[in-house]
């Protein structure tokens, strides 16, 4: 992977997910560093023909190296002003060589342009307040719709705005002009909680919404007909895809199929009778063949003997 900074896109109401590149400008012109698992492309084009490149060019995200890496940190920047928004982008790159970091940063010149096309990925959102279309509060509010996990932090040149970030749990607030020492003692803080809530997480998508789900919360998994359904702590995400799928991405978890269609965190098992059990207050199904290996993997679970 690079050692520089990526950011995915800075073109406002134009997000493309996954898509690794670099952005630069210069005398007018945007330039597009394409990283691909193919090649690498430069592109000098003007602004409508960035849009059309990046629907036509068929992008892959960059393969990850095995073995131990550096977690990649995905921030978004909503910033209208393109001044400040070069400062942001300058004091974050500027961060980040200072304490070797990953950073993949999405920018967006209005609340609305984030929320277009918004997905649950990011691990930090700084929001302008003061927006023309869609303003800090307002996105804030949406994003809190879909995604409870990201840590929001306002920036503004009135603090007292900042009073308002309790409502839609903001983490924090950057007084504007930024300077960067207040930046970077905000930035340790924020980097703090990233680690902390560091957690496994699936990201699931159905017609309506994409959503990550903690691993940790996800009491069990249930097949119905053509569906998969997410029962967590917080309630129930369907979407279509496998059980073989599902597995895949649990491999190594405390999850057990006590059943063909059905996939139950251990964690959170509390009765266990002669064809059922009580997992997270739901009575669910053990068939009778994988009883017996349901109570060893139980027992390992729990570290003892049942």
């Amino acid at each position: 992977m690079s050692d520089r900074m990526t950011v995915k896109t800075v073109q406002p109401r134009w997000l493309v997910p996954n898509r690794n590149m670099q952005c630069d400008a210069k005398n007018g012109e945007y330039f597009l560093h394409f990283e691909t698992q193919w090649e690498n492309r430069l592109l000098a084009l003007e602004v409508s023909d960035i849009i059309e490149a990046l629907r036509a060019f068929d992008a892959r995200p960059v393969p990850q190296p095995k073995g131990e890496e550096k977690l990649m940190i995905r921030i978004a920047v909503a910033e209208n002003s393109p001044e400040e928004m070069a400062r942001m982008t300058d004091y974050l790159e500027r961060y980040r060589q200072e304490h070797e970091l990953v950073f993949q940063v999405s920018c967006f010149a209005d609340g609305a342009d984030l929320m277009e096309y918004y997905q649950p990925v990011y691990d930090v959102i700084f929001l302008d307040i003061e927006m023309p279309n869609m303003d800090g509060m307002a996105t804030a509010r949406r994003i809190r719709n879909v995604d409870a996990e990201v840590i929001l932090v306002f920036v503004t040149h009135m603090a007292q705005y900042a009073l308002k970030g309790y409502e839609v749990r903001a983490m924090d607030f950057l007084v504007k002009p930024l300077e960067y020492e207040a930046f970077a003692f905000r930035m340790d803080l924020l980097l703090q909680r990233v680690s902390g809530q560091n957690e496994r997480e699936l990201l699931l998508s159905n017609r309506n919404e994409t959503r990550k789900i903690s691993v940790d919360r996800l009491i069990y998994v249930e097949a119905n007909k053509h569906k998969m359904c997410f029962h967590t702590e917080s309630g129930v995400f369907e979407t279509n895809c496998t059980m073989k799928w599902v597995e895949e991405q649990l491999e190594g978890a405390d999850f057990f199929r006590c059943d063909h269609g059905l996939l139950v965190n251990l964690r959170y098992v509390t009765w266990v009778g002669q064809n059922e059990l009580l997992a997270g207050g739901n009575r669910l199904k053990v068939s009778r063949p994988k009883r017996k290996q349901f109570m060893q993997a139980l027992a390992d679970y729990l570290g003892g003997t049942l």
